[in-house]
């Protein structure tokens, strides 16, 4: 059988690319604001801990510890768990060095006497009690974060 000089088209057309995420390298799909599931969570984390750092400027934990140096940059340290429901009330948060950090998250007791401390019995059970309720959406809290820069 004699063949063609034109080229055979393919059996099977290719696949149009999908969209993809807008992180270089990340192949899945977006679904909040042209990100994937876990870049816009990072994002989210990202823009709450600039938002926490700007409105406290220092570390917070240095005048209930003073016996701890300060050192290193500001963080924002979570007062309950990230996992955990409040994951992005700025009340849940207080902005530390690494030292306080690290201070508070190896001892649990001081911790929870920071926690008692800073917000108060009343308002650290509340937040407390807070803990599983569900995170209101990506897209929300990336918003209001936004607005809020």
């Amino acid at each position: 059988m004699k063949r063609s000089p034109m080229p055979r088209r393919r059996a099977t057309p290719r696949r149009k690319p999908a969209v993809t995420c807008r992180f270089q390298r990340c192949s899945k799909r977006p679904a909040i604001e042209g990100m994937c599931q876990s870049h816009a969570l990072r994002t989210a984390d990202d823009l709450f801990s600039k938002m926490i750092r700007a409105r406290d400027g220092r570390c917070v934990a240095r005048e209930f510890f003073p016996d701890i140096t300060c050192w290193g940059g500001l963080q924002a340290m979570h007062l309950v768990r990230r996992r955990y429901g409040p994951r992005f009330d700025p009340i849940n948060a207080a902005s530390g060095c690494v030292a306080h950090h690290h201070f508070l998250t190896v001892n649990p007791d001081e911790h929870f006497e920071f926690c008692e401390r800073w917000l108060g019995t009343d308002a650290y059970a509340e937040l407390r009690a807070r803990r599983h309720d569900s995170w209101p959406p990506l897209g929300e809290v990336i918003e209001r974060l936004k607005e809020a820069a």
